[in-house]
């Protein structure tokens, strides 16, 4: 049987994503976080926020100051990386190298002083869906958050699906923000932006590969968000109830945009369980081959 034709939109972001990946990956140090970036840590660690209500930004502050916690930093042309990481494993889950190419990728055009201060706080809590009778919060899903066109705090506090939620935020620090749009539209095309650019990297700008990757993660999203529907209801669905915004909103921007396509001829049975990580897990494979240990839920 014939596939489909390449999407428009697939073929654009796989032409994009290639010719970063013609470039030599930027390079990273390790560097002591200076007290700017202490203070600013600090701040967003112990100022309270209605996206972490389980205080994970908290709790691994005050981890890191009883010494069960530690601090680390990295920094290359474009950016810097300030954690808080729960052991020194963590340091071999970071994928420094596709953060660097992303964040290559964000510079506004024709500038190279774009520099970008990222606030890493790795906790290991995972998302999951609430109980049965439980309502959805953001202690269920949310890991990260920035201030619209502001380059100096993009704030992360969940090791799990990292490499999607600094895509998230980048669109909102770099300016990408429809004004045009409600709260909750907003954040939908935000999201799809995100894990439409995961894909993109992941597929390293390869057209029909990903293609692939975007049908497995409709795949993925679809299997996910009828979950969510039956734990919403039909009332709260229609009344785009959270999540929405991440979930099932951002499967409608995707329709919109044509790309959507949960055809379940493509890789090995999708199963989502409990998870409300929004990307599908990576394979063995793809994190040795982004120098990550196996171990790491980063990607």
């Amino acid at each position: 049987m014939s596939r489909k034709p390449i999407h428009p939109f697939i073929n654009k972001l796989a032409e994009a994503i290639r010719a970063e990946y013609d470039l030599d990956a930027p390079m990273w140090f390790p560097v002591t976080p200076d007290k700017m970036d202490i203070e600013i840590l600090k701040s967003e660690s112990n100022t309270y926020s209605e996206h972490d209500p389980l205080q994970l930004r908290l709790n691994s502050w005050i981890g890191l100051k009883n010494g069960h916690n530690l601090l680390a930093g990295y920094q290359c042309e474009y950016g810097k990386l300030i954690c808080i990481l729960e052991d020194m494993d963590q340091t071999n889950e970071i994928p420094l190298e596709l953060w660097g190419r992303i964040l290559r990728l964000f510079r506004e055009k024709n500038r190279t002083t774009d520099f970008y201060r990222i606030f890493f706080i790795a906790s290991t809590s995972k998302r999951e869906m609430p109980m049965v009778g439980h309502p959805f919060s953001p202690s269920n899903i949310n890991g990260g958050y920035t201030y619209p066109c502001n380059k100096d705090s993009i704030v992360i506090y969940r090791a799990e699906d990292a490499t999607r939620v600094l895509l998230h935020e980048l669109f909102h620090a770099a300016c990408c923000d429809n004004p045009e749009l409600s709260l909750d539209e907003k954040e939908a095309e935000t999201e799809a932006w995100a894990e439409f650019f995961y894909c993109g990297f992941i597929s390293r700008g390869t057209p029909y590969i990903l293609r692939d990757l975007v049908q497995r993660q409709s795949q993925y999203m679809s299997k996910q968000n009828a979950l969510i529907k039956e734990h919403l209801g039909k009332k709260k669905v229609e009344e785009h109830s959270f999540p929405w915004r991440y979930t099932i909103g951002k499967q409608e921007v995707w329709e919109r945009w044509g790309i959507f396509d949960d055809n379940s001829s493509v890789g090995p049975i999708i199963i989502v369980g409990n998870s409300l990580r929004l990307t599908f897990p990576q394979s063995n494979y793809v994190k040795r081959r982004e120098q990550v240990a196996t171990t790491s839920t980063m990607l």
